[in-house]
């Protein structure tokens, strides 16, 4: 499966970006698959009249095909889960943050996948703040702060309930772990 580096309705979008991005790493995700996943999406490639039983079932293999593209603990929750992708982030961060300027924003769509990322920056005693969906509404502008004015706060974790109307501009860096 062909993916972009960029998804924009703007074409103009990339070729200003083009010149920053220093980096892409792209990870297949179907070889994690199982037979009956992968059977599904075959037979949903192949067809594009879907009743509703068909489409959520789709739906579901093409989510869990995106889960399983992060960890395979996202899947069945079976510790510890196999992640070229964490192992990727690992390497990452150890060459981005050498950097004492580096500002971090890292998106990722599962609570769960942060969960799994937390460890890796606790072990490098990474300054970071975490904001999901969890985080009540009134405490988020604490964070931004804290993330645009303290030097020793590197990185902000956060899934997309934190992507709305904050200014993350303190960042010098984007790291998206989830396939779009």
């Amino acid at each position: 499966m062909a993916t972009s580096p960029v998804s924009t309705s703007r074409p103009s979008a990339f070729l200003t970006l083009r010149d920053r991005l220093s980096r892409l790493f792209f990870i297949d995700a179907c070889k994690l698959l199982g037979p009956e996943a992968k059977s599904l999406i075959q037979q949903g490639a192949n067809k594009w009249d879907f009743d509703l039983t068909e489409h959520v079932r789709l739906q579901k293999a093409l989510l869990m095909c995106r889960m399983v593209a992060d960890s395979t603990f996202l899947v069945n929750k079976e510790a510890p889960g196999f992640s070229t992708k964490l192992a990727h982030l690992e390497e990452l961060f150890d060459r981005i943050f050498e950097e004492d300027e580096r500002k971090v924003v890292l998106f990722s769509e599962w609570t769960t996948m942060l969960d799994l990322i937390e460890p890796m920056l606790k072990k490098r005693n990474l300054g970071y703040v975490r904001l999901d969906g969890s985080v009540p509404q009134k405490q988020r502008p604490a964070l931004v702060h804290q993330f645009q004015t303290n030097p020793d706060c590197k990185l902000f974790l956060t899934t997309n309930a934190g992507s709305t109307g904050l200014n993350l501009q303190a960042a010098n860096t984007v790291i998206n772990v989830d396939p779009p």
